[in-house]
């Protein structure tokens, strides 16, 4: 049995909290948990813009990491927010939006379970 786990972390977290006081961090912080519940993942630790987060089969944890993208591309973030270099809007060809928002990184890591 294994378990996957997903590491989260806001790029430049710092930087967009100092310039945007409009609560943007809860509103990232809200799609990841939402996510983690649609994918029945395990909010194993949070602190700020950092979570560690488990999942009991790989699939999940793969398809919670694109959902997490996807969502963060719908997010309506204050002016504010995106203004910087670190979370912006990015649009390619017929305006269609290709980024939107703070920068994601985001690692997986598979470990076997012994029982």
């Amino acid at each position: 049995q294994n378990v996957t786990f997903v590491f989260l972390r806001m790029h430049e977290a710092d930087s967009l909290e100092k310039v945007d006081k409009t609560g943007s961090m809860a509103l990232y912080q809200d799609v990841i948990r939402q996510e983690v519940a649609a994918f029945r993942g395990f909010e194993v630790g949070n602190e700020r813009d950092r979570f560690l987060i488990s999942f009991g089969r790989i699939s999940q944890a793969l398809k919670f990491c694109m959902k997490v993208q996807e969502t963060l591309l719908t997010v309506d973030w204050p002016r504010a927010f995106t203004k910087n270099n670190y979370a912006s809007v990015v649009k390619w060809g017929n305006n269609d939006v290709i980024f939107n928002g703070p920068r994601v990184q985001i690692g997986l890591h598979v470990a076997k379970v012994d029982t």
